[in-house]
C-alpha cells in the first residue's frame, strides 16, 4: 500500500505544531494589547499613590541618609548606593534649575557638564532636600510600574506557552488513543485471542503499524490451526500404531510361551533363544506404550493444574508404591523419612506415568546392588525431588530416551522441569515442582528443617547401601 506524504505523521505534526504556534501567537498579542491598556488606566492612580505615601516615606528616608552621611548633590557613588537598595525608585537632584544628579545615568560626564536650566511641570513633585554642600532640588520616580510590565509580559508568556501545549495535546488526543486501543489489543493478541481484530483506522504510520499487526494475526492463526490439525493427526496415527502394534506383540508373546512349554529342558540354547526372543518382545512393548506416552503428553495443550497441596499429601503414597516394586524386583530403596511442606501444583494423571517411566529406567539399566537414593529438598522457589542410581556394568539395553523426554514433556506442562545428570556410572534424575505462593512462611521454616533431616539419613542410609 503507497502512503501519501500528507498522511505521515510528521506532516500532521508539523501543521499541528504550525496551527498551535499561530493561536498562541495570536492569544500572546491579544492579552499584550489588553495588559497595556489596563496599565494605562491605572498609571495615574499609581502615581497618585506614590506621591502621596509611598514617595513621602522614601523622600524622609533619603534625607536621613543625606544628613548622617553627609552627601554632597553631585557625589554619585553615595547616592548610586542608595538608589541601589531600593530598585523601584529613580532619583534626579537639581540646583537652581541645572541638572546635578540622575540615577538612570549615574556616571555620565555630560550631566556635570551641562548648565542648561530645567523648568519643572506642575505635575512633577519637587522637594527640597538639605545637602552637605547646600540645599538642591530633588524629585523621586517611582518605577512600580515597570516592574508591573514585566510580570505581566512573564504572565503573558506562561498563558502563551499553555494554550500552545493544549492545543498540541488536543491536536494529538486522538492518535494518543489510538495507540492505547492498539495497545489493549496487542494484549489481547499475547492472551491467545488470535480472532480478535486489529481495528485499523486512518493512513498513517499507525494504520499501516495496525495493518501488518493485523495480517501477521491472521498468518499466525491458520499456522496455529494447522499446527493443531497435524499435531492431533500425528497424536491420532502414532496411537492407532501402537495399539495395531500391541496385538502382535502379544500374540507373539503367547506363542514363545506355548513354544516354552514343547521344548525339552536338555534343549538350553532353544530355551535361550526364546528368553532372548520374549526380552525383545517385552523391549518393543514398552517402546510402543513409551511412544504413545510422548504423543499424548506433546498433543496435551492444556495444562490443567490442580489446587496447590502440600508436597508430601501428594507425593508420600506414589514414592511408597514405586519403592516396593522397585524392592520387589530386588532393588534397595532409601526412602525419605520427611518432606517439605510447600505446596505443589500439578497433575494427578501426569505423576503415576512420570514414575512409571523412571521406574522403567531403572529396572532397565540400574545396578540392582546399588541403592536407589530418592531426596527431597527445597531450593529457592522450587521443591526438588532427585533419584540417585547407578548404571550396570554390561547387558545394558540401547535406549530411545524417548521415556524421559516424556517426562520432559509432562513436567513442562505442569511449569516444572526435568534435569539428567551423569558421572561416570552414577546417575541423577532431578524433578523440578514451583512453590506455590500460597504456603505460610512457617510450613517453609518446617520444610527446610525436615530437609536437613532427610539429608543425614540419606547419608546415613547411602553409606550403608555402599556395604550390601
Amino acid at each position: 500500500m503507497t502512503q501519501n506524504k500528507r498522511d505521515s505523521i510528521y506532516f500532521k505534526l508539523g501543521r499541528l505544531l504550525l496551527a498551535a504556534a499561530a493561536v498562541s501567537a495570536v492569544c500572546f498579542f491579544l492579552m499584550q494589547a489588553a495588559s497595556d491598556s489596563l496599565l494605562e488606566y491605572y498609571y495615574d492612580s499609581l502615581i497618585e499613590r506614590y506621591s502621596s505615601g509611598i514617595g513621602a516615606r522614601d523622600l524622609e528616608d533619603f534625607r536621613d541618609y543625606v544628613r548622617e552621611n553627609q552627601v554632597s548633590a553631585s557625589d554619585s557613588e553615595a547616592l548610586n548606593h542608595w538608589v541601589m537598595q531600593r530598585r523601584m525608585i529613580s532619583l534626579e537632584i537639581y540646583r537652581d534649575g541645572v541638572l546635578k544628579y540622575d540615577s538612570l545615568y549615574p556616571d555620565e560626564e555630560a550631566i556635570l557638564e551641562n548648565d542648561e536650566i530645567y523648568d519643572f511641570y506642575d505635575w512633577e513633585s519637587v522637594f527640597t532636600v538639605e545637602f552637605a554642600d547646600g540645599p538642591a532640588e530633588v524629585i523621586l520616580y517611582g518605577s512600580f510600574l515597570y516592574q508591573l510590565y514585566d510580570y505581566v509580559f512573564l504572565a503573558e508568556l506562561l498563558a502563551s506557552f499553555a494554550v500552545f501545549m493544549a492545543v498540541v495535546m488536543f491536536g494529538i488526543r486522538k492518535s494518543m488513543n489510538y495507540i492505547r486501543q492498539l495497545s489493549e489489543e496487542v494484549r489481547i493478541l499475547e492472551g491467545g485471542g488470535l480472532d480478535y481484530e486489529i481495528t485499523v483506522a486512518g493512513r498513517d504510520e499507525l494504520s499501516v503499524l495496525a495493518r501488518g499487526l493485523d495480517d501477521m494475526r491472521r498468518a499466525f492463526r491458520e499456522q496455529t490451526r494447522r499446527d493443531s490439525y497435524l499435531t492431533r493427526a500425528n497424536q491420532k496415527m502414532i496411537t492407532e500404531m501402537s495399539h495395531d502394534m500391541r496385538t502382535p506383540l502379544t500374540t507373539m508373546l503367547l506363542h514363545t510361551e506355548i513354544m516354552r512349554g514343547q521344548v525339552r529342558p536338555e534343549d538350553s540354547e532353544l530355551l535361550e533363544s526364546i528368553d532372548k526372543i520374549e526380552s525383545k518382545i517385552h523391549q518393543l512393548k514398552q517402546m510402543s506404550e513409551n511412544i504413545l506416552s510422548y504423543a499424548l503428553v506433546c498433543g496435551d495443550e492444556e495444562s490443567g493444574l490442580e489446587q496447590p497441596e502440600p508436597f508430601g499429601a501428594v507425593f508420600e503414597d506414589l514414592l511408597s508404591e514405586m519403592a516396593a516394586w522397585l524392592e520387589q524386583n530386588h532393588f534397595h530403596v532409601v526412602r525419605p523419612e520427611t518432606f517439605p511442606m510447600e505446596k505443589v501444583s500439578v497433575r494427578s494423571d501426569y505423576l503415576p506415568r512420570i514414575l512409571d517411566n523412571l521406574v522403567s529406567n531403572l529396572l532397565k539399566y540400574a545396578e540392582p546392588d546399588y541403592p536407589v537414593q530418592i531426596v527431597c529438598r527445597v531450593e529457592g522457589s522450587y521443591v526438588l525431588l532427585s533419584f540417585f542410581n547407578r548404571r550396570r556394568r554390561a547387558g545394558q539395553v540401547e535406549s530411545t530416551r524417548i521415556g524421559l523426554e516424556s517426562v520432559r514433556k509432562m513436567m513442562e506442562q505442569m511449569r516444572g522441569s526435568c534435569e539428567i545428570r551423569a558421572n561416570g556410572r552414577e546417575f541423577e534424575t532431578e524433578l523440578r515442582f514451583p512453590v506455590c505462593a500460597e504456603y505460610s512462611a512457617q510450613g517453609t521454616e518446617r520444610g527446610h528443617a525436615a530437609q536437613g533431616t532427610e539429608r543425614g539419613h540419606a547419608v546415613q542410609e547411602t553409606e550403608r547401601g555402599h556395604t550390601m
